[in-house]
């Protein structure tokens, strides 16, 4: 039970993602990061992020494709079921294999922060909180589809104020699902505009890059995640 007057959002006192370069003092807390504000240019997070790709292409394509590959061969097994069971079913795959994805945080937090990577035992490392992570992702598809239907515009708002809810997460363990959610809103909503527009450039990035057979996303599926990276540690690291 949290003791009152505790910060919702204080972190416990060891980090495993984090301990070796950010230096005790040089990360903010969540209330911090709230507090201080924030602002940046998107040539500027991309290009930094872009100057850490060359040496993690590998290491970031190999859990990609292997994510691939269990999404075709599941989709090929609920092929053979019926067709009531296969939406339910697909929408709480996704999600499972979405909350999985969290693990290429933990590769981009330790290529930002100069840390060695070990790909096996840090894409894995996130199990031990998988269930925050898969209700995170369960909750912040849930409310943005929900704005979706509603009006278009508050789904667009909530697609973009929760992207950093699981980067939250991961480095800050023991915060809750909904505590992470709302830190990520409070945070972009300050720069929701610039954030967005980081999105949609990534985005276009990614779509181009995916039209030769995928072959380009060796290179820009690590910029992608190297510049959400980039952008949370302007907004956490002092």
């Amino acid at each position: 039970m949290q003791d009152q007057g505790q910060n919702p959002y204080q972190p416990p006192s060891t980090n495993s993602i984090n301990t070796e370069s950010v230096q005790l003092g040089k990360k903010r807390t969540i209330e911090e990061a709230i507090a201080n504000g924030y602002d940046f240019s998107i040539s500027d997070v991309i290009s930094k992020a872009w100057a850490q790709v060359n040496g993690v292409k590998l290491t970031f394509f190999l859990p990609l494709l292997a994510i691939g590959i269990i999404s075709f061969i599941i989709g090929l097994i609920l092929g053979f079921l019926p067709p009531k069971v296969i939406g339910p079913i697909n929408f709480f795959v996704n999600i499972a294999l979405n909350a999985l994805a969290a693990g290429f945080i933990v590769l981009a937090l330790k290529r930002l922060r100069g840390q060695q990577i070990n790909l096996k035992e840090d894409f894995l490392s996130i199990l031990p909180i998988f269930s925050v992570i898969i209700l995170a992702t369960l909750l912040t598809t849930l409310l943005t589809a929900v704005g979706m239907l509603l009006i278009l515009i508050p789904g667009i708002y909530l697609a973009v104020a929760y992207c950093l809810t699981n980067w939250i997460i991961i480095d800050n363990p023991g915060i809750s699902a909904w505590q992470a959610m709302e830190a990520s809103r409070k945070i972009i909503t300050q720069r929701w505009f610039s954030v967005f527009g980081l999105m949609i450039v990534l985005g276009i990035i990614l779509m181009i890059s995916a039209i030769p057979f995928g072959i380009g996303l060796i290179w820009t599926f690590p910029l992608f995640m190297l510049s959400i990276g980039t952008l949370y540690q302007i907004i956490f690291e002092v």
